[in-house]
């Protein structure tokens, strides 16, 4: 499933992670998954502060940061973070 990074456009998503609200403008990590309330398999999205999803989705958050071109806060730290949590046995998508 193809997952994003983004700017959030809104500020009312709350982070997966830490439960928190995702300010608007502020990076955002989006999981893609299957709509659970959806009869013809559509998609949505679970949104993640970066910092939150490095910790618990750290292959996923990788692969998504390289089809990103814009500027990432804090991004030095965000790496450490990510290389700390990564899973070895799983490829680059």
């Amino acid at each position: 499933m193809p997952h994003k990074v983004e700017p959030a456009p809104s500020g009312r998503a709350a982070c997966r992670g830490c439960k928190q609200t995702i300010a608007k403008g502020v990076l955002r990590f989006a999981e893609e998954v299957a709509n659970p309330y959806s009869e013809d398999g559509a998609l949505s999205f679970r949104y993640w502060h970066p910092l939150c999803a490095a910790k618990k989705m750290a292959n996923e958050l990788r692969d998504a940061l390289r089809s990103y071109d814009g500027p990432v806060e804090d991004r030095e730290v965000l790496d450490a973070l990510i290389e700390e949590h990564v899973h070895p046995d799983m490829p680059y998508a």
